[in-house]
């Protein structure tokens, strides 16, 4: 199992989508991993959609109020290039800020 740091500590704020741009030295077994990452809302009650490569991979959405997380979700679609987003799926969604985001992936 390899991984790769995406972020650190200081948070990427999600407004309509944050973006990250990740290589990796091989294609992962079956084209798969796990991304973690952490969340924190100021507001809640929005919902937000990871993509991998243009492909959704999950919804995600913490309740209503200040809210911080750890979250993980699988994910597929991955190559040696690859385009990592959160995005928001309403235009009128409180900011949210994204930080250490990991993927865990196999060879």
């Amino acid at each position: 199992m390899d991984y790769k740091a995406i972020s650190g500590a200081v948070p990427a704020q999600l407004g309509n989508s944050v973006t990250f741009n990740v290589g990796l030295p091989y294609i992962p077994k079956r084209g798969g991993g796990m991304l973690f990452y952490m969340v924190d809302t100021r507001k809640g009650n929005h919902v937000y959609r990871i993509l991998v490569n243009g492909n959704e991979q999950c919804k995600i959405a913490l309740p209503d109020g200040n809210n911080f997380a750890t979250l993980h979700t699988e994910v597929g679609h991955l190559g040696t290039v690859n385009v990592i987003s959160f995005e928001s799926d309403t235009p009128d969604a409180a900011p949210v800020d994204i930080l250490n985001v990991t993927l865990f992936y196999g060879a």
